[in-house]
This record gives C-alpha cells, structure tokens and sequence, in this order.
C-alpha cells in the first residue's frame, strides 16, 4: 500500500501524535517559529494550537483532553501543555536541559533531558488529572 499525505508541514516536522479525530505535531516556519499544529485524520486545513520562538516545540504526546510539548534548546528547555483546541496554554516544567521526548499518564508527565541525560517526571497539574471511573460501580 502507498503512504497517503495528510498535511504538507511547513518546513521541519518533529513528533506526532494521533487521537480518534486528529493528527498532532510540531513543525517549524521558514524562519524558525515552532508550531504545535493539528489537522483531521481526514486531512483539511491545519490549525495552530501554539507557537514559540527559538528551537520550538520538538516531541508531543496527547491525552484525552490536552497535548504536550517539549520546546527550547540543549539548554533551556520546557514541558508546556494546553488543551487540544490550544487553549489555556501551562508550563509544566521549565529551565530543561535540552527536553527530548514526552509521555503522559493518568497522572505524570515523563521526559528525557538530552543534556542532562536524565528521565524526569512531574504530577501533571491537579486541574488535568482525570479521576478513573471505577471498572465494577456498585450499585446499591
């Protein structure tokens, strides 16, 4: 089977990540903004969640409601999150050494420092965590 094009990045695509409706990634402009961007699965026009001087977003991870990213270069680097739609755009972890690579869980927010050499995690803000929904509720 032959690859289908979704979207043509701008410039210097880094990361992605997919949900049910959409594709998530970064790209750069040709004058060096970075963008975190999203677009259907279906293809379309994409959207601009964020943008960000400097060496910009690199890797993205989502959840069910926010997407993450790593910005900034191998010395001042940070976590920032917002919702899917770009809003309500938060530091989660500032002055990284060279942030590379994101992950999420229910409850954490992972990251490897490229300088650094190191794996960190930090409690994602409390107003981001989802509370799991019990497997068996009783009922009474």
């Amino acid at each position: 089977a032959s690859a289908a094009q979704v979207v043509s990045a701008a410039f210097d695509s880094w990361g992605i990540a997919v949900d049910d409706t959409s594709v998530y990634w970064r790209d750069t402009t040709p004058d060096q903004q970075g963008r975190v961007m999203k677009v259907s699965k279906g293809g379309g026009l994409p959207q601009q969640l964020a943008a960000t001087s400097g060496e910009g977003p690199r890797f993205v991870a989502i959840d069910d409601t926010n997407i993450y990213w790593t910005s900034g270069d191998n010395s001042n680097g940070s976590i920032i999150t917002s919702a899917k739609d770009g809003s309500g755009k938060v530091d989660i972890a500032v002055s990284q050494a060279g942030p590379r690579g994101v992950a999420v869980d229910d409850t954490y927010v992972y990251w490897a420092n490229f300088s650094g050499a190191t794996v960190l995690k930090t409690p994602k803000p409390p107003d981001l965590i989802r509370t799991p929904r019990p497997s068996n509720p009783s009922h009474d």
